[in-house]
């Protein structure tokens, strides 16, 4: 059962969100599994974090923005494979990245 969270005050518990963190550049999502006045506490596939009303960290869950954050995040696995600087090579690869569809959020158009 998905709870419905618009992001103010304290999502309830079972509502899936997503730790967008600035510090690390990631995105994870989690479900609330504990909630009180002003503190709630997430799992993320076992992890657990501890969180507080108007957290700007945490935002109601979007497929969209975990999908893209995936994207990103395989993008800079292959360009920092080329961190030699040979600019070329790395085009290649991420050419060949979204071609083969690996990179869902980016499309060859002709």
């Amino acid at each position: 059962m998905e709870n419905k969270w618009d992001g103010d005050g304290i999502p309830p518990v079972g509502t899936e969100i997503i730790h967008s963190s600035k510090m690390f550049q990631s995105k994870a999502k989690g479900v609330v599994v504990f909630a009180r006045e002003r503190d709630f506490v997430c799992d993320f596939n076992g992890r657990l974090g501890i969180f507080y009303e108007g957290d700007k960290e945490i935002i109601p869950f979007d497929q969209k923005i975990i999908d893209e954050s995936k994207s990103i995040e395989d993008l800079a696995r292959i360009i920092s494979i080329t961190s030699n600087g040979n600019s070329r090579i790395t085009a290649e690869l991420v050419y060949k990245a979204v071609e083969s569809g690996e990179i869902p959020f980016l499309k060859i158009t002709e």
